[in-house]
């Protein structure tokens, strides 16, 4: 239904419009598009996140889940590249990725929000130009040669227009709601390798999964691709994550300043701007998500307006919303650097809160500071053992999983061939095949033998596992492992992880070694 607005309030929409140096909008931009959908969303998915624009347009945007459930948590990534020709750039290093809006019973984890495709040239016509462009095909490219300065502009006009014309359309987070901008380069890469939708191998690789040549996915220089011209967006296949031209057509810019790689860290000095992801002028061989340039904000003293450099946004929230959510990060950010108690089947006692003690009684300054220092260093490392821990245990409970599914793969199937030997070759039956029902016959023997060694290697895993972690770690780890898997496509690892979880859970809390037990639990689990 088509909301009517009163005249005047129409009226107050156009000034505020012109006073923003934005066109005003048309009364149903809230809740239908003008534009053809070819125009913003020419590969439609069910789960796509559209946001109105002036002129009867709209932005569609894409979920990036990562498995965690609380503000202050957050997911180890490694990014970069092992290639050292370029390691000063793009060398390896570990770096750390959250969600801005918290998960719904649905969501398999905090999550923002990405450009699907990179802001066309009709996009930014509507928002920035003060007359609505007319939607034509050639209008479709994405945006480029314009500054880093003109895309944060996009962002913040982008933003604010929202906030006046259509508010509930932006996710909210703790009641605030969200903002665009540009995305930083964990952001982006993140998205650009799949996110939680592959696998950790996967998410190491060159170049994305990819069914097919690089040609279906990626606009990169030669005849065989985009031929030295910039092309639509939308017109190859998407990545794990559904976006298009993450890699080629147009390289993107970054919120953040660049800054080098010095083995396995950023070193300390900031200069231009960052783009990723390869242009239509890249060399296929060129083509991966490390690949990062610096560019110089002002070049001839102008602002610098590169003809292959185009954007996307990203849609986050603020970090600190509200006096109770300070409360709450301050409560998880203390557990953070607390010791490894809640974590180990055997409780360590708390040395950073002795020190916390002893450095508010110590005599001197100097010796406050000291002790206070010493106390921050070990909350530091209490915090990197904590997230070494959570990575075993999640490693841990997926190939817990693994072994599951194939318990559940090989029992049904050993099912199968005794069902068929009952009907087939039974004694008062004539035999269809001597040789058919003894090869059957065989090939069960064979899988029970194989079923046995497996069921013996999940039973030592839920031993050994059980032995070193609490309950309550396992638990922990065991629902963001199940967020991550359900994210992910092919076989559904999520339930078998689940049923070996709360196999894990009960010895710990009994002791009892069930294995019967445990293969039936694997049997019957249904995907």
């Amino acid at each position: 239904m088509r909301m009517r607005l009163p005249w005047s309030f129409k009226m107050a929409i156009a000034l505020v419009s012109l006073l923003l140096g934005m066109p005003a909008v048309s009364q149903n931009a809230q809740k239908s598009y003008d534009w053809d959908a070819l125009d913003f969303n020419p590969k439609p998915l069910p789960d796509d996140v559209v946001l109105p624009m002036p002129c009867g347009g709209a932005m569609v945007f894409r979920k990036v889940f990562v498995s965690v459930g609380e503000p202050m948590q957050d997911y180890p990534v490694t990014l970069g590249s092992v290639d050292q020709e370029w390691g000063f750039l793009e060398g390896t290093h570990q770096t750390y990725i959250a969600g801005s809006f918290s998960p719904s019973a649905k969501d398999p984890g905090r999550y923002y929000l990405i450009g699907k495709y990179e802001v066309s040239a009709l996009q930014y016509a509507a928002l920035m130009d003060k007359t609505c462009p007319k939607p034509q095909a050639k209008l479709r490219i994405p945006k480029t040669s314009l500054s880093w300065f003109d895309a944060v502009e996009f962002g913040d006009r982008y933003t604010r227009w929202l906030l006046a014309q259509s508010p509930k359309s932006l996710p909210r987070e703790d009641g605030v709601a969200g903002f665009l901008r540009l995305p930083t380069e964990v952001e982006w890469s993140f998205a650009a390798r799949g996110g939680m939708k592959v696998t950790p191998s996967e998410f190491q690789a060159r170049v994305f999964p990819m069914e097919g040549p690089m040609s279906q996915y990626v606009w990169y220089a030669g005849p065989q691709s985009s031929n030295g011209t910039i092309r639509p967006i939308g017109l190859l296949s998407p990545n794990p994550l559904g976006l298009h031209d993450v890699l080629g057509n147009a390289d993107e810019m970054m919120f953040e300043s660049f800054q080098m790689r010095a083995h396995g860290r950023s070193h300390g000095q900031s200069g231009g701007f960052v783009v990723r992801g390869g242009n239509y002028l890249t060399p296929q061989q060129d083509i991966r998500t490390s690949w990062r340039v610096e560019q110089p904000y002002y070049r001839d003293g102008q602002r610098n307006a590169i003809p292959t450099s185009g954007f996307r946004l990203v849609v986050v929230a603020p970090a600190i919303t509200s006096a109770q959510r300070m409360d709450q990060l301050e409560k998880q950010w203390v557990e953070l650097g607390s010791a490894m108690s809640n974590q180990t089947a055997q409780p360590q006692p708390d040395a950073s809160d002795k020190l916390d003690k002893l450095a508010t009684a110590a005599e001197t300054e100097t010796m406050r500071q000291e002790l206070a220092e010493v106390r921050d260093q070990l909350r530091a490392a209490n915090q990197l053992q904590r997230e070494q821990s959570e990575r075993a245990i999640r490693s841990s409970l997926q190939l817990g999983g693994f072994l599951c599914a194939q318990i559940n793969q090989l029992a049904r199937d050993i099912d199968r061939r005794k069902e068929f030997l009952g009907l087939s070759c039974r004694p008062d039956q004539p035999r269809s095949s001597a040789e058919t029902c003894g090869s059957i016959e065989s090939a069960v023997s064979q899988s029970e033998a194989s079923l046995k060694t497996l069921l013996g290697l999940y039973s030592d895993t839920i031993v050994e596992l059980g032995s070193i972690y609490s309950v309550q770690a396992l638990q922990q780890q065991a629902s963001q492992t199940e967020q991550a898997l359900k994210s992910r496509s092919g076989v559904n690892l999520a339930p078998f992880v689940r049923t070996y979880a709360q196999s894990l859970q009960r010895y710990v809390e009994d002791r009892r070694v069930q294995g019967p037990q445990w293969l039936e639990q694997c049997r019957i689990v249904v995907q």
